[in-house]
């Protein structure tokens, strides 16, 4: 009676998974216009892809800034800003961004283990790593490359199995390894790394060689351009955590967690959950591992060996190891719908993990919509000052940074509203040569006003052009 209700649940479950799955997808892709999403570091992304917009149309900002000679990474993300900003204005520009990302990132996911023909039910355990805490960071070009390698990975796959291999096949997976690069450096290199792992677990051994070959001939446009940027950038300081917090973090789910304690029993549950279905995975049904399972599980390994021993920074790029530790669990969640699809019993387990996490998942966005709900007001009072006090031809000099941890980049949206020059002091993007902005240090600024900016100022300055408690102009 019971294995007769398993599988009937089963049945039912599967015949309205896709319609679940596009009405849980959509959900998901609105919290962005639902919630007002504004993220860490996006600020400064949108501020200098309006600048960009205004070079391209040769605007007076083109005096003070200048396109980054090097072919640097991190410029999808800007550059789709830019693509959006012919159509929207900046902020919708951003929220759509954001949206976008998340909606892309599961589409593609999901095409992935469809072609590695793996448990479609797995795919639903994805939507609550597409809004990590590198997400909400404003890693724009991080998910965005992650989203395409999924894409990348799925046509290499298709094309491992088909007999006879066209020109365009080739060239879609070159365009895609270049957008890949031109999004973010290092997952170029992990998207490279797991391709010759899936080249040489999969080609016939009379094939390998040729199949690696055409790998590197693929790739070796953004592998060139990868070797010439880090061979100039400077070497830094290592900083190290140590080996019980990792621990710590990867258990409890510091990629998932963003704003704080109240997150952590949500984001420890998700985590915890993907835990233990592997552990069940691995424990109970050790005699169904097939090679594919072998080959997640070494990727798995891989990642974990790189998130122990890496450090968390290095002087010009932080948060390492929670990047690893979201590509320890994107790996999982593929050993998951590797291994959860041999047996009617695994299928149901993973049915209720899966239903589980998504519960979890949507209260969750419901803390985030929570979350920005209190940090609007700022958000939206800042905007206000951008478009109807902020002049034309000026630069904004903060005199102190907002202290809220969330902040510290929010006073880059004063300078997206005005068509003429708004320089941003405090532009983070500038001095590091990775960006695809740098100053014109040829040009002076005198010839520009000055206008300071104070958060949370307690004085009424007369000379004020607008006070509030939030923010002072002057």
């Amino acid at each position: 009676m019971v294995k007769k209700t398993k599988k009937n649940i089963l049945l039912y479950a599967n015949k309205l998974e896709r319609f679940g799955y596009l009405g849980v997808l959509v959900w998901f892709s609105l919290q962005p216009f639902l919630a007002q999403y504004f993220t860490f570091d996006g600020p400064a992304h949108l501020y200098n892809s309006v600048a960009i917009n205004q070079m391209w149309f040769q605007g007076a900002i083109s005096n003070y800034f200048m396109i980054n000679p090097v072919l640097v990474p991190n410029w999808l993300g800007h550059l789709i800003l830019f693509l959006f900003q012919q159509v929207l204005n900046p902020i919708n520009s951003e929220l759509l961004l954001l949206s976008l990302i998340i909606f892309i990132s599961n589409v593609f996911f999901r095409k992935l283990i469809k072609s590695l023909r793996g448990n479609i039910w797995a795919t639903w355990l994805f939507f609550p790593f597409s809004m990590s805490f590198l997400y909400f960071m404003g890693f724009y070009n991080l998910v965005i490359a992650i989203a395409i390698m999924f894409l990348l990975l799925e046509q290499l796959i298709l094309l491992g199995r088909k007999k006879e291999k066209k020109l365009k096949n080739y060239l879609l997976l070159a365009l895609l390894f270049l957008l890949i690069y031109f999004s973010h450096l290092f997952i170029f290199l992990f998207t490279g790394f797991v391709s010759a792992i899936l080249i040489l677990a999969y080609s016939e051994k009379a094939k390998v060689v040729i199949n690696l070959l055409k790998l590197l001939a693929v790739s070796i446009l953004p592998l060139f351009l990868s070797i010439i940027f880090i061979s100039k950038q400077p070497k830094g300081n290592y900083e190290y955590i140590s080996f019980p917090e990792l621990i710590e973090e990867l258990l409890h789910g510091r990629i998932l967690t963003v704003f704080g304690d109240p997150e952590v029993m949500l984001s420890t549950s998700i985590v915890s959950l993907i835990i233990i279905a592997t552990l069940i995975s691995l424990l109970k049904y050790s005699k169904l591992r097939s090679k594919e399972i072998y080959i997640n599980l070494s990727i798995v390994l891989f990642c974990l060996t790189l998130y122990f021993i890496l450090p968390n920074a290095n002087g010009y790029i932080g948060f390492i190891s929670v990047r690893f530790s979201l590509l320890i669990y994107i790996s999982l969640i593929v050993y998951l719908s590797q291994s959860y699809k041999r047996i009617e019993t695994f299928n149901f387990i993973l049915l209720l993990f899966v239903g589980t996490i998504t519960l979890i998942s949507i209260k969750r966005t419901r803390q985030f919509f929570g979350n920005y709900t209190a940090m609007n007001r700022d958000y939206k009072e800042v905007l206000f000052v951008a478009k109807n006090v902020i002049p034309n031809n000026c630069i904004i000099s903060l005199k102190n940074k907002p202290n809220h941890w969330f902040y510290p980049h929010l006073d880059n949206y004063l300078g997206i509203y005005k068509k003429n020059v708004v320089i941003i002091e405090s532009n983070y993007e500038l001095p590091q040569k990775y960006f695809p902005l740098i100053k014109n240090s040829n040009i002076s600024t005198d010839t520009l006003k000055i206008i300071e900016v104070e958060f949370y100022s307690d004085s009424n300055n007369k000379e004020s052009i607008y006070q509030s408690p939030f923010i002072s102009v002057k």
